[in-house]
């Protein structure tokens, strides 16, 4: 993985040649609630000091240990992410090519039944989105919990391999989707307690890969040489699906912990290290209590409401190009065969654009900037795709393969935004719900807006898609400007912060990013 600016390493690798600092926390005495009020990371530290071997535990790092456990890390957490988030994607993608492989006319699909089978994995999305993450919280099993929606999907998946008409695959995707419901919120919880700011957008933008086109790809591909017996092609993509799923989310339970205090492949050195690495990020691990005043606090920040409303905007074309693109391609004269090749390239495609712009925002130091520069790109190709004749299909496929650069966006927004500017534990998890409910709307619209009659043009999805984008890019100049405003006031004021308790360090005191002076958005 690239490193941070020199810069940010001088800034923040504590030199080894000091004496040991101290925690930030008094002694733990064994109960519980004397940290309820804080983040996790204070009563493993606390217990850490305590022990014979406290001092020697807690010493000041060397670089190279820094990057022994920044390695061990991005091997583990990284990639167990990495895998559950391409089955999560598959998941999802593999409905458009099962259409391609007869599942409409299996089923009888008639007018938008097709549509509202991709819309309700969003209600499903939804429905269980906010009570998945407080759980999460409240019982500390962030990671666990996201393993197991994995294995869930694999269900559902088998279930969906044997669905009659629309009600069973409505069903199956309802279900479906209140599994994927907390696992992006969840994963960028996640995300904020294992990595450094400057190290987040990189990895959010490897965590969400859209391979999981590629992988729909190849496997579609391969299924052409399946002649249908008692059971049709589509649906054993399903449960070729399923099966990967459950093998996936099986591993991920055994690997990947809840926080990092409970890593059973870190030592009690590392894990000291992989805690007090991330402090400078003012956002800490994770807090068992799930504060009142945080979750109106996030509901009443105005930073909330413009990604929520940009978050809307951007996703209105994901649900409907995934359900649709293998239709679209199709009406521009394409086999089956090749359709399903070329759903390859869009994945490559959007996985790029997620990673030039998470490389540009770490070089540059302005997301904002970034993100604009990827939406106009999106908003070219919905120019290009409305005003080329669909005769020449050569440049169609182009402005439709150029358009799925969204990811780029799409990805910025809903994680690395919400990574480095929101704090407080219970204020990132309702922010990253209310985040995930905006890329749920935008996802139940935007299939709604592929009409049926209008197909293979869909007039209404291209212009749905234009002015989505041209909001987005206002309401992006808008959280631009209020960033760099709450910037300048506290530069201005330069006041000490009021600690919330002397024992224990602002780090750890679980405060939100309006409750810290020392706090800065990134913009």
């Amino acid at each position: 993985m690239p490193e941070d600016s020199a810069g940010d390493n001088e800034k923040r690798i504590l030199p080894y040649d000091e004496k040991p600092i101290s925690t930030g926390v008094e002694p733990f005495d064994g109960r519980q609630d004397q940290f309820d009020e804080y983040d996790v990371a204070a009563p493993f530290l606390a217990n850490i000091a305590s022990r014979e071997d406290g001092a020697a535990l807690l010493a000041p790092w060397t670089p190279e240990e820094e990057k022994r456990v920044r390695r061990k890390i991005d091997l583990v957490v990284l990639t167990t992410l990495f895998f559950c988030t391409l089955m999560s994607g598959t998941d999802k993608v593999v409905l458009g090519t099962a259409a391609t492989f007869g599942l409409r006319t299996d089923l009888n699909l008639v007018g938008q039944q097709y549509s509202w089978a991709n819309s309700m994995l969003s209600l499903g999305m939804i429905a269980m989105m906010l009570p998945q993450c407080y759980f999460a919280q409240r019982y500390n099993l962030i990671g666990k919990l996201y393993a197991a929606n994995v294995v869930g999907y694999g269900i559902v998946m088998f279930g969906m391999s044997g669905v009659k008409d629309y009600r069973g695959l409505w069903a199956c995707r309802f279900f479906l989707g209140t599994l994927e419901g907390g696992n992006p919120s969840l994963g960028g919880l996640l995300i904020s307690m294992w990595w450094r700011r400057g190290e987040q957008n990189l990895r959010a933008a490897i965590v969400y890969s859209t391979l999981s086109s590629v992988v729909n790809g190849l496997l579609s591909y391969a299924m052409q040489f399946y002649n249908p017996g008692p059971i049709g092609r589509w649906r054993l993509l399903f449960i070729v699906m399923a099966c990967w799923s459950v093998m996936t989310g099986i591993v991920a339970l055994v690997f990947l912990p809840n926080n990092p205090t409970e890593a059973w492949w870190m030592t009690d050195r590392e894990k000291v290290i992989a805690v007090r690495r991330v402090a400078d990020n003012n956002t800490g691990v994770t807090s068992r209590r799930v504060k009142r005043s945080q979750i109106i606090e996030a509901l009443t920040d105005p930073k909330t409401w413009v990604l929520w409303l940009c978050t809307c905007c951007l996703n209105l074309p994901n649900a409907g190009l995934v359900g649709f693109n293998s239709i679209i391609v199709q009406s521009l004269g394409y086999s089956v065969k090749e359709v399903t090749l070329l759903a390859i390239p869009t994945g490559v495609i959007s996985w790029a654009a997620a990673l030039v712009i998470a490389f540009a925002s770490q070089r540059s130091r302005r997301p904002v900037v970034c993100i604009v520069a990827g939406v106009l790109v999106c908003l070219a190709a919905v120019i290009m795709l409305h005003t080329i004749p669909r005769s020449n299909r050569s440049a169609s496929l182009g402005a439709l393969f150029l358009l799925f650069c969204y990811w780029g966006p799409n990805v910025a927004v809903g994680s690395y935004l919400i990574y480095a500017n929101v704090a407080g534990a219970t204020k990132k998890v309702t922010v990253f719900s209310l985040i995930q409910i905006a890329y749920c709307v935008g996802n139940l619209v935007g299939p709604q807006s592929f009409r049926a009659n209008e197909s293979p043009t869909y007039h209404s999805a291209i212009t749905t898609m234009l002015c989505g984008y041209c909001v987005a890019i206002i309401l992006l100049g808008i959280y631009g400007f209020l960033c760099a405003r709450d910037n300048k006031r506290r530069d201005r004021a330069q006041c000490e912060m009021d600690e919330v308790d002397s024992n224990v360090a602002k780090e750890w005191q679980d405060l939100t990013d309006k409750q810290n002076p020392a706090f800065r958005y990134t913009w």
